[in-house]
């Protein structure tokens, strides 16, 4: 993650705040308790990461007001390492941990060759998205396809004739020749996802092309050179899958040339609260949700679990949250998460606009229940105007 620093005076403080799926670094107007020194487009070190992470989590914990901060001109990330990579940003990750920012240096690093690259790590970790930066950084095979196959999604007697193509009377129902992925993937990159799932047969094919560079279509006898440069990723142990006789020795290390493992969320400090701030703001938009923020017991509930469906899994809670989110922040129980157990014995206290909030919600609704809508009978009934009541309804989203 590389940040900005300020050229003013000393006294100028420095604020990370989310934008769409990254962050930006925000001045603010006055300085707050919550500040951190940044150093002008350079990655954080290792050893400076910490302090960083448990300032911004701070800062956003205490419900800082996005309208106290206006927004510098460069995005967060958009600064260079001493190596020169840009890092996280051109990647669409939003990270504070060492060794994701590391695997991100590696991917632009390893982008412009063509070697086969096997992305290791658990469902929802983000395989698929470096999949496309190995794709994407690439500024020879980006303006050719990237060609995604899900090898588990497919049935086995299928997905021979899916990766190969066909031709014309190959099997019944064959009426028409067809070209296979990874013909269509020709010049561009083919991404093999789950690819522990692939059938022995399967593997052996694709070996062969590895090896020669060319494939034969189903009931064809023509071999057609293609030009591919070849991802591939799986959730699984493919030494245990290959001690079970399930996969191909001479298949694993052909497609395993480079491997980036990538980390589960529960291993990033930090990086979960950073991510579900990140997510917001779309969110928000997207469901035009009343909850603007996250309070602090939602943020401990997101620090403590283990989310064991990673980065997918969190942004699930958060759509759940920001959907069914009555108030302003998003509170612990509208993740649907287990609450640790330092919440349940001791809950923050709510704050008065909250508590007031909700005692106008609930009068006025009431108030209308037994008027049966009627506004004039329910505004006699407690002693205010009509036009108050237009204003709780719409205060409220009540209308």
């Amino acid at each position: 993650m590389a940040v900005a620093e300020s050229t003013e005076a000393s006294s100028r403080v420095w604020y990370l705040i989310e934008e769409g799926q990254g962050l930006r670094v925000g001045r603010a107007r006055s300085a707050g308790a919550t500040s951190i020194p940044l150093e002008a487009g350079f990655y954080v070190e290792p050893e400076a990461a910490a302090p960083l992470i448990r300032a911004v989590e701070r800062a956003l914990s205490e419900g800082a007001d996005p309208d106290r901060y206006e927004e510098s001109d460069a995005p967060l990330g958009r600064g260079r390492s001493p190596s020169g990579d840009a890092g996280p940003r051109r990647l669409g990750l939003v990270t504070g941990d060492p060794r994701m920012i590391q695997l991100c240096r590696d991917t632009e690093r390893l982008a412009p060759s063509d070697a086969t690259v096997l992305l290791l790590g658990e469902s929802g970790t983000g395989k698929e998205l470096f999949a496309k930066a190995l794709h994407g950084l690439n500024r020879v095979r980006s303006a050719a396809p990237l060609e995604a196959i899900n090898c588990a999604a497919i049935p086995s007697e299928l997905l021979e004739s899916e990766l190969f193509g066909f031709e014309r009377g190959a099997f019944t129902g064959a009426y028409r020749a067809r070209v296979g992925r990874i013909e269509r993937a020709n010049g561009g990159t083919l991404f093999l996802d789950e690819i522990g799932e692939l059938p022995l047969e399967v593997q052996a094919k694709l070996l062969r092309f590895l090896q020669q560079r060319t494939v034969q279509r189903l009931g064809g006898r023509r071999e057609i050179p293609v030009d591919v440069r070849v991802v591939c990723a799986t959730n699984r142990d493919l030494v245990e899958r290959m001690g079970e006789g399930a996969f191909r020795d001479d298949f694993y290390y052909r497609v395993a040339e480079v491997q980036l493992r990538l980390p589960p969320l529960r291993e990033r400090p930090g990086d979960p609260a950073l991510i579900a701030h990140a997510l917001l703001k779309g969110m928000v938009r997207q469901h035009k949700a009343r909850a603007r923020k996250l309070g602090s017991d939602a943020l401990a509930v997101i620090a403590a679990y283990r989310w064991p469906g990673n980065v997918r899994e969190l942004e699930n809670a958060l759509r759940r949250a920001v959907i069914l989110s009555e108030g302003g922040a998003i509170r612990a129980e509208d993740l649907g998460l287990p609450l640790p157990r330092s919440l349940t014995v001791q809950r923050d206290l709510p704050r008065l606009r909250e508590v007031r909030d909700e005692a106008e919600r609930r009068v006025v609704a009431e108030a209308l229940g037994r008027c049966n809508g009627n506004i004039s009978r329910a505004a006699t009934e407690l002693g205010v105007t009509r036009p108050t009541i237009y204003e709780l309804l719409a205060k409220h989203g009540m209308r």
